[in-house]
């Protein structure tokens, strides 16, 4: 009788066993990461396949859908399909996007332009250079009117100097730069081709094309790893890799009620990924740069250099053009001159960490 009992227990708790096991399976399993309720657009004004791009915001956005375990996801829309380049700052300000390129901001936002003053670095400084910036975007004056603006800064870097490519001339020595008519855009990079010698014309990149293939310009201002994507790639001859003209600064920013929104997990997913993002970006850029160059040789472009004269020479042609940007700022009430030093002393600073 106590057999018949023990036994009809057993069959009663191994029933309660599998109905536990039952129901358990009918209760959702909490997500590791709240979802975020939508897909968040980002305005790019760069082309697919644009180093800037690849080695950058793709790699932000499907890093941030690993580690989120797809929690978060971003849709890309280059070549400024969404906003126009000039208005995507503001269009991420009011949240027309809730993620863009900023880089086109410098009249809400003129101390990011520091990045674009000549001689700061050379090319071999990149990283050094794209972490200075990354950091500075990060915190300090740069980041406060990001922030005023209602922007959350992602992640910043540089990209290389705007050397000099020509169509027909090779430039040899700085000598040779004089009188030549050169494509440029925004206000400091025709200063520093004017105060060279040559003759600054300002265009949109869509112009230029027509304006090498016609003789309008002799060459172009631009950074070794943005050549290829363009479509007057084959019209250039000769490249001098010795001016140092200045960079272009890389700023990727939300929308800051899109960032506020945001669960609290994905946010500090999204904070790890931003400060990755900026040293990757960086150094990808530094590879693209060295493969760009060999490439070129192979494409039996001419490559020249600047002696050692001549760069001292642009040394001081150009720093006027530091003091002027300095004392624009301060005019402002803008820390142009803690800023313009916290360039130099965080490229020294990285350069003798590397």
């Amino acid at each position: 009788m106590e057999g018949c009992k023990g036994s009809a227990l057993a069959k009663g708790l191994l029933g309660l066993f599998f109905a536990t096991i039952f129901f358990a399976a009918l209760v959702p399993v909490q997500p590791l990461f709240g979802a975020s309720a939508k897909v968040y657009r980002v305005a790019d004004m760069y082309p697919q396949g644009h180093p800037i791009y690849v080695g950058s915001i793709k790699w932000w956005i499907e890093e941030m859908d690993a580690r989120t375990q797809g929690k978060f996801k971003a849709q890309w829309y280059g070549n400024s399909t969404l906003v126009p380049s000039p208005d995507t700052t503001k269009a991420v300000i009011d949240g027309t996007v809730q993620i863009g390129n900023t880089n086109y901001g410098s009249p809400m936002i003129p101390l990011q332009d520091v990045i674009s003053l000549p001689n700061a670095f050379e090319d071999h400084q990149l990283v050094a250079a794209g972490k200075t910036y990354a950091r500075m975007a990060q915190s300090g004056p740069i980041h406060d009117r990001y922030e005023q603006l209602g922007i959350k800064v992602l992640f910043a870097y540089a990209t290389t100097n705007y050397q000099i490519f020509t169509t027909k001339k090779a430039i040899t020595s700085l000598n040779d730069f004089k009188g030549l008519k050169i494509r440029t855009a925004g206000t400091i990079l025709p200063k520093t081709i004017s105060a060279l010698g040559g003759v600054a014309v300002n265009m949109a990149m869509g112009e230029a094309t027509d304006a090498l293939q016609k003789g309008v310009v002799d060459g172009i201002a631009l950074g070794i790893p943005s050549l290829k994507p363009y479509p007057f790639y084959d019209l250039i001859k000769n490249l001098n890799n010795g001016f140092s003209l200045g960079a272009f600064p890389c700023i990727y920013g939300m929308n800051m009620a899109a960032w506020k929104a945001l669960p609290a997990d994905i946010k500090a997913v999204m904070e790890q990924v931003n400060e990755a993002t900026s040293v990757h970006a960086a150094e990808y850029y530094l590879q693209v740069l060295n493969s760009d160059l060999k490439e070129f040789q192979a494409h039996k472009m001419r490559i020249d250099n600047l002696s050692a004269a001549d760069k001292k020479e642009i040394a001081a042609k150009v720093a006027p053009i530091w003091n002027e940007w300095v004392d624009s700022c301060e005019a402002k009430k803008l820390p142009g001159a803690r800023v313009a030093k916290e360039l130099k002393n965080g490229i020294r600073e990285f350069t003798a960490a590397k």
